[in-house]
């Protein structure tokens, strides 16, 4: 399974469009992703997304910033 695949289980799995019920019981809790690749390729992917991703988001910030009239507020919960 290809990554852009995994995001495409992942989305669907887990999206819950407004006014529907979330259906918690339906979910997976310990779903890990693409169960064909070690976990440890998993983990290093993940790092290499989330790497990119704070990239992309830092140099789309600075754009905002440059602009002068723009910012970018993220809130992650645990």
């Amino acid at each position: 399974m290809s990554l852009k695949d995994n995001f495409k289980l992942a989305n669907k799995m887990f999206r819950v469009s407004p006014g529907e019920a979330p259906a918690l019981s339906a979910r997976d809790p310990a779903w890990a992703g693409n169960e064909e690749r070690s976990e440890k390729k998993r983990e290093k992917q993940a790092v290499k997304i989330l790497e990119d991703g704070v990239e992309e988001l830092a140099e789309l910030q600075e754009l905002l910033w440059a602009s002068d009239t723009w910012s970018v507020l993220v809130v992650f919960q645990a």
